[in-house]
């Protein structure tokens, strides 16, 4: 819990130091409990010289893996938005974007010729394991009802699987506009 801020990117943290190199130390004799904690990789202990090491490997896909794909960015955080294009790193993923590069047309799409106002989008299939999609829409832009966005069809909420291309889901959600003149919505990602 005292983790702020983390990112899914290799880490090591030097927990005790001694004045010579620990001894000891087996599989058989420690354990790292990682509960609570969001990230997707795996801890492991060790030593380096006279250091007893705690160490974060982040897993081979999700958020980590994709961002690392595009070496040299000026800020690959997750709320970083190198190429200025004001869609952060994290929706850039969800989305399949490329955050090097402005890609306004991932951005999702709405609908309203039904009466309804369906809002699509596409987005990564592994992006559903690491992250959190919440559709919010309203009548207004202050005050917003949140949907969370499935795994999997249900509801008023469709998920095409392996469309447009393997690998890639598109998601439509449907939400009656009734009365309302106005219906607004938006995608909020969280990791």
């Amino acid at each position: 819990s005292g983790l702020v801020n983390f990112s899914e990117s290799a880490r090591d943290f030097v927990i005790a130091s001694a004045d010579a190199a620990p001894a000891g130390l087996t599989s058989d004799n420690w354990q790292v409990t990682a509960s609570n904690f969001t990230g997707t990789g795996t801890w492991s202990l060790g030593t380096e010289g006279n250091n007893l090491v705690l160490s974060y490997e982040p897993s081979s896909s999700g958020f980590g893996t994709w961002i690392a794909g595009f070496p040299g960015l000026s800020d690959s955080t997750a709320n970083g938005d190198p190429d200025g294009d004001g869609i952060v790193n994290l929706v850039e993923y969800v989305l399949n974007g490329q955050p090097a590069l402005s890609s306004p047309e991932i951005l999702p799409g709405v609908a309203t010729g039904s009466g309804d106002m369906v809002f699509t989008f596409v987005r990564r299939a592994e992006s559903k394991e690491d992250t959190t999609q919440v559709f919010q829409y309203g009548t207004d832009l202050e005050n917003w009802t949140d949907l969370a966005t499935p795994a999997v069809t249900a509801g008023d909420v469709t998920i095409t699987a392996d469309t447009p291309s393997v690998g890639l889901e598109t998601v439509s959600i449907t939400v009656p506009k009734g009365a309302n003149t106005h219906l607004f919505g938006r995608l909020k990602v969280t990791q």
